[in-house]
């Protein structure tokens, strides 16, 4: 790449990382809360929290057209900090609203935030200033950017000890996938979507096998991407416990799941949504 070529290349990424600052401080992010369901009742379990950008005159990004970007440099932690906030936030006042229903709130950490010290701090603040129980609150990590990373491991221990529940995502993307089973202190595991292929016998036997090797741990799982209705009776027959994915929930804004999921349905259940 020639120099006039990359300081073109570093001017638009400075000009990003100085607008994603300012979507920060001035509210530009937003949450959409995917549901989770219990494979074995279709019960609500909890949502995932996940982050997008009204980007005056762009309209609404997703997280690939800015994350990049911020986990550059600390904005990734200051957007993990944001999401902490409101996503706790939200779940305590559903909670208050709705009565005391143990519904998780999962919120995606990245891997600098989970390797600096602050993440202790960010955590206990969120919790402190919603008043949210520290056990509905699930931090969940990749497992790539943990492999050999102490102070990480440490970082989990902690939060741990503070009663926040933990969960490897993407499982079986990265390295040393069995070791990191053995070496976190994991609540529960997420099975990343690619795995859950049902096209061939060959797929299916590899998604068994990883259910398999989990299950050997003794932690629960959550299968991500459930797209239709083939790959949801796959989780059934595996065991597989809990599950997220168009088919079952897209992500909505906090007034449609207060519509949706919320007030409108008593027991909570996918088979009186769809």
């Amino acid at each position: 790449m020639d120099s006039a070529r990359y300081g073109e290349e570093f001017m638009v990424w400075s000009d990003l990382e100085t607008a994603i600052s300012h979507a920060v401080d001035h509210d530009e992010l937003v949450l959409r809360y995917q549901p989770i369901i219990s494979v074995r009742t279709g019960a609500l379990e909890g949502f995932e929290a996940l982050v997008r950008w009204d980007r005056p005159g762009l309209g609404l990004l997703p997280p690939a057209e800015f994350i990049p970007a911020a986990e550059e440099s600390a904005l990734i932690c200051e957007i993990d900090t944001w999401v902490l906030n409101n996503a706790t936030e939200q779940a305590a006042a559903w909670i208050s609203t709705h009565g005391p229903r143990s519904l998780t709130m999962a919120v995606n950490v990245s891997g600098r935030h989970i390797n600096a010290p602050r993440i202790r701090d960010d955590v206990a603040n969120a919790l402190r200033r919603s008043g949210l129980d520290p056990g509905l609150l699930v931090v969940e990590v990749t497992e790539t950017v943990l492999v050999g990373d102490v102070l990480a491991v440490a970082n989990l221990w902690e939060l741990r000890r503070m009663g926040v529940s933990l969960s490897l995502d993407d499982f079986g993307t990265g390295h040393s996938t069995v070791a990191q089973l053995s070496r976190l202190p994991l609540d529960i595991v997420k099975i990343d979507r690619s795995y859950l292929d049902v096209e061939t016998t060959a797929s299916r036997e590899r998604f068994r096998s990883m259910v398999d090797t989990i299950r050997a741990f003794g932690l629960p799982m959550v299968a991500e991407g459930v797209e239709h209705t083939d790959q949801f009776e796959l989780l059934r027959e595996t065991g597989v416990e809990s599950a997220q994915g168009f088919a079952l929930g897209r992500p909505l804004t906090a007034a449609e799941v207060d519509d949706h999921w919320l007030s409108n349905i008593p027991s909570g259940r996918i088979s009186d949504v769809y």
